[in-house]
Formats: C-alpha cells, structure tokens, sequence
C-alpha cells in the first residue's frame, strides 16, 4: 500500500488539530459579547483561524505540485467518486471558513489592531450577516470531516485494512 508523503500527512494532522482547536475556541466565543472581560478566546480564534488558513492554502498547493499515491484497489467506482467528491469539498471549506471569518473583520470596518482592543466592533449589524456565513460553513466542514472519517472507519471495517497507515508520515 502506497502512503502519502510525511508532509502530506503532517499537513493533514496538523490541520485536523487546528480545526478541533478552532471549533472549541469557536464555541467557546459564540456567547462572547462586548460584556465578556476576556476577548483571548476571540483573538486566539482569529489568530488561529488566519493561520489555518495559510496552511490550508500550503496544502492546496502542496496537492496540486506533488503525485498522490495509486486509489486503493479496494476501493469501487462510486465509492471512489464518493471519496473524491468529499475530499474536494473538504478542501474547498478548508478555503471557505476561514475567508468567512476573515469577512467578518473586514465587513466591521475597523483594522485588527482595534479588534484586539475592542473586540465588541465585530458584534454590529454590519458584520451579523458574515458571522453566520462562517458558522453555516464552519458547521458544513464538520458535517463533511465526520462524513469523511465515517468513510474511513467504514472501508476498515470492510476492508480489514489500516488505511490509516497511508496517512501517517514516516518516523
């Protein structure tokens, strides 16, 4: 069995850690209001969500500059159209939250140096719209990441194949 390069597979755990960091600090900061006296978890969220995103992007570009293993011959013709469908949309909301949340800030009209120091300019009329873009596309990524690792756990399941294996980056 073919593997994924190890920074193929550093970038896909890395990313995996960074969106479970993201969606905790995410629902940690969806009561934050102007009243909250510690906007870190806001900031961490933002700061952390830019960076999920340069790295998102390092490894769209990654994807497309370097050769992907041989498809599993245990995988079928809609199974692999299945897998492909999802991987490419994983991808695209791996683009697409992060750039609604960046629209958040931009849409309040005020530069992150303000943000840091009065976080409640992202809680107006003006920026409600784009908060809930990020979190619609923000709760469609977990749709997809637990569709996506069901179908892992299914093709070990029927496969009694550790495909795991072929993600995990050599020691």
């Amino acid at each position: 069995m073919q593997k994924y390069s190890s920074s193929s597979a550093l970038g896909h755990w890395l990313a995996l850690l960074l969106i479970a960091i993201l969606f905790a600090l995410g629902l940690l900061s969806h009561g934050y209001s102007p009243e909250t006296k510690n906007p870190d978890i806001l900031q961490s969220h933002i700061f952390l969500g830019i960076f999920f995103l340069v790295v998102s992007v390092a490894r769209l570009w990654f994807r497309f500059s370097t050769k992907k293993p041989n498809e599993l011959d245990t995988v079928n013709k809609s199974h692999k159209i299945l897998k492909n469908s999802v991987q490419w949309l994983l991808y695209l909301f791996s683009i697409l939250v992060p750039l609604a949340g960046l629209n958040i800030i931009l849409s309040s009209d005020v530069d992150l140096e303000i943000i840091e120091n009065h976080p409640e300019l992202l809680f107006s009329q003006a920026t409600q719209l784009a908060r809930e873009y990020h979190e619609i596309f923000a709760f469609a990524f977990l749709f997809l990441i637990a569709f996506h690792l069901a179908g892992v756990v299914l093709h070990i399941v029927r496969t009694k194949t550790n495909i795991l294996k072929r993600m995990w980056p050599d020691a």
